[in-house]
């Protein structure tokens, strides 16, 4: 295999989002089922860095460093419960299909231009005004409800 093909097989695997607490053990123990007795990874890198900065609280130097997990393309028991880029296995994924991808701490990465840690605020301040507008109009009739 040249590097040009190693390189390529980097771009296509799938990814796993958690935080530097959790990888380091599932780099020891294997990437177990949790969440509907699946692991879910993603082959879209940007998703996954999204789930491990929100898997790793909020503010900097927190012990719970963001950090993303590269899953080998050839790893056994996948199983297609949603379509791409989304990918469930539904066994414990063995550490020897797994590498360290990305680890960093929160305050300073950015995701499309942005601090992923002002891009998450900004998104859960916009889901708590939703909520909140929608819970103000649970007394009114709406027709389009």
């Amino acid at each position: 295999m040249t590097a040009f093909d190693r390189a390529f097989a980097l771009l296509k695997m799938p990814y796993h989002g958690t935080n530097l607490e959790r990888a380091k053990k599932i780099m020891r123990e294997g990437l177990k089922p949790m969440a509907h007795d699946v692991v879910f990874s993603s082959d879209d890198y940007g998703d996954a860095l999204e789930y491990a900065a929100s898997r790793s609280g909020i503010e900097p130097g927190d012990h719970n460093t963001p950090a993303v997990i590269h899953i080998a393309e050839d790893t056994p028991n996948e199983v297609e419960l949603f379509d791409k880029p989304y990918r469930t296995y539904d066994k414990t994924i063995d550490p020897k299909h797994l590498s360290m991808y990305w680890q960093q701490d929160p305050k300073d990465f950015k995701r499309d231009g942005e601090f992923m840690m002002d891009y998450l605020r900004r998104r859960d301040e916009l889901m708590d005004r939703e909520e909140e507008r929608w819970r103000s109009m649970e007394n009114e009739s709406d027709d389009r409800l």
